[in-house]
């Protein structure tokens, strides 16, 4: 069941789907990035944060391609996943990172979720914008 809800989170987020995305939280959920640039939130707390914050990337997203590994931890409610994305950007250009992820499971929800990121590839992008 673990593997099915991480499978269901990135299928979601490659067709930015985000109704999809949005069931898949559980309503105290919390979405964590611990190393972020300044002026980034490192944390959204809540299923409505967390998809207001998908939908303001998903704005300036044209194709998004991800491809992604899972496997299980040593804790029963928890998977890891190694990921990779690319996606044309709305305004110009491509968008390429990767990076790993942890998913705590409550049921069929994702209840916390920590992400680590290429710091460096999202600045190249994103901190002009900021």
């Amino acid at each position: 069941m673990n593997e099915k809800i991480v499978q269901e989170f990135y299928r979601a987020l490659q067709a930015k789907d985000i109704d999809a995305f949005e069931r898949l939280w559980t309503a105290d959920a919390v979405y964590r990035v611990p190393v972020t640039p300044e002026g980034v939130p490192g944390a959204f707390t809540g299923r409505a944060a967390i998809v207001a914050g998908l939908r303001q990337f998903f704005a300036l997203f044209g194709e998004t391609r991800v491809t992604w590994d899972t496997e299980p931890m040593g804790d029963p409610h928890k998977m890891l996943a190694t990921w990779s994305l690319e996606t044309e950007l709305l305004a110009g250009g491509t968008y390429r990172n990767r990076g790993v992820s942890i998913f705590r499971l409550e049921g069929e929800r994702i209840a916390e979720f920590t992400e680590y990121v290429d710091t460096a590839a999202f600045l190249r992008i994103f901190a002009a914008k900021n």
